[in-house]
């Protein structure tokens, strides 16, 4: 019998290009997806759902579009999504990893694991100038990503039928956005004629040599429930509940992506977040409840 079966349902996908821009848009809608686990004593559990919030709204929908005309950047992805219910089965997770449990190392992959930590990048210091021509040939990606929070739900003994003890955990609301961009170009010639040194040229120009993206995570939270405990109603709800463990929680941060990949001064990434507060209901029943579920799944 089969480990995972997977089913997408009402897939769309348009594509349209406009040559004398060179631009090209690509448009892909999926409205349901399912993935069905391991079969067990003729009931074959269902591990990820697909759940419609509004009717006649796509599970999925992806925009990828260069040259857009109504923006001035080189790339747009736009992403919506709507949420997952995901269920720990745990014969079915056993199964996968039998399935997928990686043979012994061979030599040639110890080989080619060395050449590739061996190789050396060939860096050099770029002048201002030289990062002024880097960004201004550096094509802008604006990136809009919406993903509306999923949910993981961990069952007693592994097993779920809706009536065990279980912990949920809510992944959050996912927005991943593009930084709004200085519209002043950035130009070595009109900052040196109005007096800044070379330092202050310098910080401009590496400043400038950044792709900024933020991205949300959207109450967090953990909830512990008991068998009768009606744990649904608590996680679609930012309000605080004798079930839960995580109260929801909201993580920013900040990815800065350097354009310049060979310059020593210039970090590849940088990443700062900001985290407003982190509370923990730690009730003694819903410790031993948590303590209970954990020890109980194979």
């Amino acid at each position: 019998s089969s480990v995972l079966t997977s089913k997408l349902n009402h897939v769309q996908a348009s594509f349209q290009q406009r040559p004398s821009a060179n631009a090209i848009k690509v448009v892909v809608r999926m409205q349901e997806f399912t993935v069905s686990g391991l079969e067990q004593n003729d009931m074959t559990p269902r591990l990820v759902t697909s759940k419609q919030i509004t009717p006649g709204i796509s599970l999925l929908d992806v925009v990828f579009e260069t040259n857009p005309l109504e923006s001035n950047c080189g790339q747009k992805i736009k992403v919506a999504a709507r949420p997952l219910e995901l269920i720990y089965d745990a014969q079915t997770i056993i199964k996968i990893v039998e399935v997928f449990k990686p043979p012994s190392e061979s030599s040639a992959l110890s080989q080619l694991q060395a050449a590739a930590e061996s190789k050396l990048s060939n860096l050099k210091e770029k002048s201002a100038l030289g990062l002024q021509y880097a960004v201004s040939q550096h094509s802008i990606v604006n990136i809009d990503i919406d993903i509306a929070s999923s949910y993981i739900i961990l069952p007693h003994n592994g097993i779920y039928s809706g009536n065990e003890p279980c912990v949920v955990v809510n992944l959050g609301a996912v927005s991943v956005k593009s930084a709004p961009r200085s519209e002043k170009a950035f130009d070595v010639h009109q900052l040196f004629k109005s007096g800044a040194n070379d330092d202050e040229i310098l910080k401009q120009a590496i400043l400038h040599s950044y792709d900024k993206f933020i991205l949300k995570l959207t109450d967090m939270q953990v909830v512990i429930a008991g068998k009768t405990e009606d744990w649904k109603s608590c996680i679609v709800q930012s309000d605080v509940t004798q079930l839960h463990l995580l109260q929801p929680t909201t993580l920013k941060i900040e990815i800065d992506k350097c354009l310049i990949t060979n310059d020593p001064r210039l970090p590849k990434i940088k990443v700062f977040g900001h985290l407003s507060q982190i509370a923990i209901n730690a009730s003694e029943d819903r410790l031993m409840t948590l303590l209970e579920v954990l020890v109980s799944v194979p």
